[in-house]
C-alpha cells in the first residue's frame, strides 16, 4: 500500500530540512578549510560571513514556518539569552571603558551571538522530527570523518602541497596545524560508546576512529591539553563502562594498555614534564602573563570585566594584551572568557556545565551512553587552557550539542512516562481484580 500524499510530503519537508542544515553545517566549518574563507568573496562579502548569513536564513526560515506549533521545553533557554545579553554588554563595556564602537564589540562575536539565536529554531526542528535525532548524528560522524581525511591528508601532503586554509606553527620539531579539533573531541566520545554497543564490526570500525581522532589530535595539531583531556575521558569512561561489560577483565586489560601507550607518547610527557619541574615553555610562560592581565581587569571590573576588544581598537588591544603581542584570547581558555564577560560570564558557565553534567549523569544511566556525560568534564579538564567550543566555529558544534543533548532527554522522559503509565495500569488492574473477587465473595 503507498502511503498518503501528506505523510509524502512530510517526509519530503524533513529531508530538505535535513539536507539544507547539512549545507548550512559545512559552509559554517569554515567549509572544511577548503576555500580561505576570508579572501574568497561573492558581491564583496566574505564567505564566512555568507555562511553566517545562510545560518540566519535557515534559522528565520523554520522558525517562521514552524510558529503555529507548540515550543519545546528550552532546557538551556536562560543561558542562551543570557549569552545573548553578555554579548551586548561586553560591546557596550568596552565602549564605555575604551571608546570603543559598540558595532566592532559586537562584529567579532557575530559567530557565538547567530549560534546562540539559531539553537532555538534548530531545537524545534529537532522536537517535532523535522531533522531526525539519527540524522543529525549521522552528520556529526560523517563530517568529522571527513575533517579527519583531510586534516590527515594535509599532515601528510606536508608544506609542499597547501590542500588547506589554515595556521600553521611548530612544536617538537614539527609543522601543527590550527584547526578546531571540537567535533573530532566529540566524535572520539561517541565511539567510545559505539565501541561498547555496536556489534563485532562496529567495535572494529569505531575502535579505528577513535585511534585515528587520537592520532590526529596528538600528531597534527598536537593539543597537549587536549589530548591530555582525551585520555582522562578514555580512563573515566574505561571506570563506567567496566562495570557493564559481560568480560571485564578483557576490557580492563586493554583499556589499560592503551592508557599506558598515550601517557608515554612525547605530547603528554612534554605536558606532564613542565607541572612536575615547574620548568614552563614559552608557550606556557605567556599564557601566565596574560592571565596575570586578564585576572587584574577582572579585580577591576568584577561584573561586567575588560569587554570584547575590537582588533581595530588600539587602547582595547593594548588592554587585553596588557602591552604583550604574543599574548592571545584564544590560548587562554576560561580566563579570557571571564575577562571578556566578567564575574557574569563565570556564574554563566559554572551553572550551565553543572547543568550539562547533571543531565549527562541522567542520559549515562538511563541509555548507558556516555559521550553527553563526559563531553563536559573533558571541557572542564581543559578549559585552563582551551575553550574550543567557544572560539572559530566552536559555539556551531556547541548549539547543536545542546539541541541533540535535550532530544535524549525528551526521549528519557517519555520513556519515563511509559513506564509509569504501565505501572499505573497494572496497579489499576490488580485493584480492580481484587475489588472484583471481593464483590463474588460478599454475593457468594
Amino acid at each position: 500500500a503507498s502511503l498518503p500524499r501528506s505523510c509524502l510530503r512530510m517526509k519530503n519537508k524533513i529531508k530538505f530540512a535535513t539536507w539544507s542544515f547539512a549545507f548550512v553545517l559545512f559552509t559554517n566549518l569554515y567549509y572544511f578549510y577548503l576555500i580561505d574563507r576570508i579572501e574568497v568573496k561573492l558581491s564583496g562579502i566574505e564567505a564566512k560571513d555568507i555562511a553566517l548569513g545562510l545560518a540566519v536564513l535557515w534559522g528565520a526560515f523554520y522558525w517562521i514556518r514552524m510558529i503555529k506549533l507548540p515550543n519545546p521545553r528550552f532546557r538551556f533557554r536562560f543561558w542562551m539569552l543570557l549569552f545573548l545579553a553578555m554579548v551586548l554588554l561586553s560591546s557596550l563595556q568596552s565602549y564605555w571603558l575604551y571608546g570603543q564602537s559598540i558595532f566592532r564589540g559586537i562584529a567579532p562575536q557575530r559567530w557565538v551571538f547567530i549560534w546562540a539565536l539559531v539553537y532555538f529554531p534548530l531545537r524545534k526542528c529537532i522536537y517535532h522530527n523535522k531533522i531526525e535525532l539519527k540524522d543529525i548524528m549521522r552528520i556529526l560522524v560523517v563530517f568529522g570523518v571527513i575533517q579527519l581525511v583531510l586534516f590527515t591528508l594535509q599532515f601528510f601532503l606536508g608544506d609542499g602541497v597547501l590542500l588547506l586554509h589554515v595556521g600553521r606553527g611548530i612544536r617538537n620539531g614539527r609543522t601543527r596545524y590550527y584547526y578546531n579539533p571540537i567535533f573530532l573531541d566529540f566524535l572520539l566520545l561517541l565511539s567510545l560508546d559505539g565501541i561498547v554497543k555496536g556489534d563485532r564490526l562496529r567495535k572494529i570500525l569505531y575502535g579505528f576512529l577513535a585511534g585515528w581522532v587520537l592520532f590526529e589530535v596528538m600528531m597534527v595539531q598536537q593539543f597537549r591539553a587536549t589530548t591530555c583531556g582525551l585520555i582522562v575521558c578514555l580512563g573515566l569512561f574505561m571506570i563506567i563502562m567496566i562495570q557493564q561489560a559481560k568480560h571485564k577483565l578483557v576490557y580492563c586489560i586493554i583499556g589499560c594498555i592503551a592508557l599506558i601507550f598515550l601517557i608515554s607518547t612525547p605530547v603528554v610527557q612534554s605536558a606532564v614534564k613542565q607541572v612536575v619541574t615547574n620548568s614552563f615553555d614559552a608557550g606556557m610562560r605567556i599564557r601566565s602573563v596574560g592571565r596575570q592581565v586578564y585576572m587584574q581587569a577582572l579585580k577591576q571590573h568584577p561584573v561586567l570585566g575588560g569587554g570584547y576588544p575590537s582588533t581595530y581598537h588600539e587602547q582595547a588591544m593594548q588592554a587585553v594584551t596588557g602591552g604583550n603581542p604574543a599574548v592571545y584570547l584564544v590560548d587562554n581558555g576560561v580566563f579570557a572568557l571571564v575577562y571578556l564577560y566578567g564575574g557574569i560570564g563565570l556564574v554563566w558557565i559554572v551553572t550551565l556545565w553543572g547543568k550539562l553534567i547533571q543531565n549527562g549523569n541522567q542520559i549515562r544511566k538511563r541509555s548507558s551512553e556516555a559521550a553527553y556525560f563526559l563531553f563536559p568534564l573533558f571541557c572542564m579538564v581543559v578549559l585552563t587552557n582551551e575553550i574550543h567550543w567557544y572560539w572559530d566555529y566552536g559555539f556551531v558544534f556547541f548549539a547543536i550539542f545542546l539541541c541533540t543533548e535535550e532530544k535524549k532527554m525528551d526521549m528519557l522522559d517519555i520513556k519515563s512516562e511509559l513506564i509509569y503509565f504501565n505501572k499505573w495500569m497494572s496497579s489499576a488492574g490488580s485493584r480492580l481484580r481484587k475489588i472484583y473477587e471481593k464483590r463474588n465473595e460478599i454475593q457468594n
